[in-house]
């Protein structure tokens, strides 16, 4: 329903010469109903991505499409018309809300911007406020008059108000505290079933991923390094960095042997400006040889539906294959 092909971004380096890219040849989509999980570390290019799927900002080069139809050649209203069909909810509820509107207020700009419920907007706002589990009367208070919790509650309204088939949510939850979280996946979950809808979840916590996502592409240094469904793709990983990924993750409950013995990656995340040749995971990689310092691993199927860009997981999968 909604893909990406061969998505390049790059931005000028300001005062200086040089780029900084930050997404390099990402190729993926999402299928009607679905949930795609994208997960990575800070900086590698989550962010860009979803603004570059709901045309918020431009690629440098590649294409997004949403049913066939190409969105980075659209133009005005046919862009409108297009938006209208992907919403995004962003990170930060307090930020993306107007403090000086209230809740209804923000909630009918959306409906009239876009001509919808003429004159029938207050039902409209209590149908939204409903839709995700709240009251009416929240509609005339304003952000700071709610919590953290209930603001994101309108940030989805808000992006329901136009009845969108696919919603792209950049970290909906990593500014809620841990005792809200469980309750706005669990509304995510029951939206999607109820309403039909297609996701595109972003995170950087890949717990989090596995509880809503149907499949997940795990991106580093701007680029998908694995990609399959959840199962596959967290119970056995192809990538060394999922495989970090995966034992970064905390155990609540250890049991009698204590936590699973595990070691941090070195190093840091390399620069977007500069960075390595080969595999841009190979300064941190466990398992780097020879040819990844001076080949770049293209993302090929290597089990039925995972994908993953590794040359020493390629040769063990031509190993292991029957002949």
């Amino acid at each position: 329903m909604l893909s990406a092909t061969d998505l390049w971004k790059r931005y000028p380096i300001r005062g200086g010469s040089g780029q900084v890219t930050a997404l390099a040849g990402v190729t993926l989509g999402v299928s009607k109903g679905e949930t795609l999980g994208v997960v990575g570390e800070s900086g590698c290019g989550k962010t860009t991505l979803a603004r570059l799927l709901l045309r918020l900002e431009e690629p440098t080069s590649g294409k997004v499409e949403l049913d066939g139809v190409d969105l980075t050649g659209l133009r005005g209203h046919e862009l409108r018309a297009i938006r209208r069909r992907i919403q995004m909810v962003l990170q930060d509820p307090y930020a993306s809300l107007n403090p000086r509107l209230t809740v209804a207020e923000a909630l009918i700009e959306v409906v009239r911007v876009h001509r919808l419920a003429a004159g029938r907007e207050r039902q409209r706002v209590a149908e939204l406020l409903d839709q995700v589990g709240l009251s009416a009367a929240y509609g005339g208070r304003y952000p700071h008059e709610i919590s953290g919790g209930q603001r994101q509650r309108v940030g989805i309204a808000r992006a329901l108000a136009v009845e969108p088939q696919v919603l792209v949510l950049d970290e909906p939850v990593s500014a809620l505290d841990v005792s809200v979280r469980a309750e706005i996946m669990n509304l995510l979950v029951r939206l999607r079933a109820a309403l039909g809808l297609t996701y595109v979840f972003i995170s950087h916590d890949i717990a989090m991923v596995r509880h809503i996502s149907d499949r997940i592409a795990v991106m580093y240094l701007g680029r998908v390094v694995e990609l399959g469904p959840w199962q596959l793709v967290l119970d056995q990983p192809l990538h060394p960095y999922t495989n970090a990924l995966r034992e970064a993750i905390p155990t609540p409950d250890p049991g009698p042997l204590g936590a699973r013995p595990h070691t941090p990656l070195p190093g840091e995340v390399p620069n977007n400006a500069n960075p390595p040749a080969g595999c841009p995971f190979h300064p941190r990689c466990p398992l780097a040889e020879d040819i990844c310092r001076v080949v770049r691993p293209e993302l090929i199927e290597m089990r039925p539906g995972q994908q993953a860009a590794c040359h020493v997981a390629a040769r063990q999968h031509l190993a292991t294959a029957p002949a």
